[in-house]
Parts: C-alpha cells; structure tokens; sequence
C-alpha cells in the first residue's frame, strides 16, 4: 500500500512536470480513493497486532506497538496523497497549475514520493542520517510556499490557496514518516471490540504469524 502511494506521487510529479489533463487528474483521484478504501484493513490488522501485545513479552509487545503506529502512519499519509490528488483534479477544472510554480510542485511531489519509498526499502539506511528524505520533502514543499508567494501579484488567489495546501500535504506525509505528529501517539484511536479480546487460540502462537502478515499488507503493491 505503500508503494502505491509513493508510484501514485512519482505519476502526479511527472504529469504536473508535463502539463497534465483534466483525464490524468480523474485517474489520479480514483487511485487516490481506491487507497483509501484499504485503510479499513490495515486498521484491523494493526488494532489486532495491539490486541495481542498486552500477553506477549515486551520486546513482542514493543514490536506490536510499533507496527500499530506504524499503521497510522500510512493511513495518514494515504490520505493526504489522496487529497493532493483531489487538488490537482480541482486545479485542472479552474486555471491549472501556474507555469511558473509547476516544476516547484512537480519537484515536491517527486521529493515526497521518494521519501514513502524510501521509508518502506530502506528504513535503516535512514533512521540515524543527519538528514532524512523526509527532510528533502519538507525543504521541497518550503521551497513550492516561497515560489507561490512570490507570485502572488500575478497568480490566481485560487490556485495559491491549491498549491499552500499541497504543501502542507506533504508537510503531514513527512511528520507521519518520521513518526513526529503527535496525532499519531497523542491521539486516542477507537480499539478493538470486546470480542476480539477472548481468543479462541493463544495469541502467543498467534504473534509471529501476525507481524508478518502486518508488514506485507503495509508493504504489498
């Protein structure tokens, strides 16, 4: 699921860069939505990855609770790829996106794109780097503020408003990668039912199947 959200921000990059059509920006949007849709699994898996954590050992149990943020941290990105998507669709039908900002947002969604990749392939390479791809994103997205509020006098107030909330998008993606919103540890998400503490098999057992499945769901293309 990861590596389509970070496929589906590479594509906008490339169209935006090219000039893209009102089709493009429909297609990206469906993507964008059908992402979405998955949310609802990775939920479930991470709230049963929780579940388990209260009877196994800590290190387990700190690996659950890993992959619960974990979770969230995609959600949250998945939905904000899907609203830059809703933003280039509703750019399309006004004015489109300026000429003079357009290699600014297509080289911020290329910066945020690479940063979801990189997250999900090469997570160690970049745990202790003095800076992180999902800094270049930040600085990206900095970069795209300055260019639209240097324009102000000779781009539409419409497109300005489109293009600052792009970049505080990727604002979120990068904060949700680095695990450094507090929405995603600050934040009380609804737990699982009271059902679904009695298990029927020791969650023991159960534990290492479990993680493994997480990862693959949040990994999977």
């Amino acid at each position: 699921m990861g590596r389509k959200a970070a496929q589906l921000l590479a594509e906008m990059s490339e169209g935006v860069a090219a000039g893209y059509q009102q089709k493009d920006a429909a297609d990206w949007l469906t993507r964008g939505r059908l992402l979405v849709e998955e949310i609802p699994a990775i939920r479930a898996q991470s709230v049963e990855a929780k579940g388990y954590a209260r009877w196994i050992r800590t290190g387990t149990r700190d690996a659950a609770e890993e992959i619960y943020v974990e979770g969230l941290a995609v959600e949250h990105t998945v939905i904000q790829v899907r609203a830059i998507a809703r933003t280039l669709y509703d750019s399309i039908l006004e004015s489109g996106i300026p000429d003079s900002v357009k290699k600014n947002v297509a080289v911020a969604l290329s910066a945020a794109s690479y940063a979801v990749a990189a997250h999900i392939d090469v997570p160690e390479d970049i745990k202790d780097a003095t800076t992180t791809p999902s800094d270049d994103a930040r600085e990206a997205g900095s970069h795209l503020s300055e260019a639209l509020i240097e324009d102000g006098d000779s781009v539409d107030q419409d497109q300005i408003v489109k293009g600052l909330s792009i970049v505080a998008n990727i604002g979120v993606i990068a904060d949700s990668l680095d695990h450094t919103s507090p929405t995603l540890t600050d934040v009380l998400t609804p737990d699982e039912p009271g059902s679904a503490k009695v298990f029927a098999v020791s969650p023991v057992a159960q534990t290492s199947s479990l993680l493994k499945r997480i990862k693959r769901l949040f990994r999977r293309k």
